[in-house]
């Protein structure tokens, strides 16, 4: 089971990896990631590629795929996101 997950999680990188870029230059989009499909405010058992925003805005749904390459996209608003310095 776990060297299933393992393949699952590969294969959605690899995705990330050939995306990102071009995610990434989408207005709003601050990070990239693995996590979750969610229905009405509730996860699923399946993997997503998350792509977090600064701030959901009217037409950023429509600005980024709801699919990359068969795998769901799930858009997150998760704020300005700010690299911290070591303690």
């Amino acid at each position: 089971m776990f060297s299933l997950l393992l393949v699952i999680n590969m294969n959605i990188q690899q995705v990330i990896d050939k995306n990102r870029r071009a995610l990434m230059h989408r207005p709003n989009v601050v990070g990239v990631g693995i996590g979750k499909r969610r229905v009405n405010g509730r996860p699923t058992d399946e993997d997503a590629i998350v792509v977090m925003v600064s701030k959901k805005e009217e037409g950023t749904a429509g600005q980024i795929p709801q699919a990359l390459e068969g795998i769901a996209v799930e858009i997150i608003e998760v704020g300005r996101i700010k690299a911290q310095g070591r303690r």
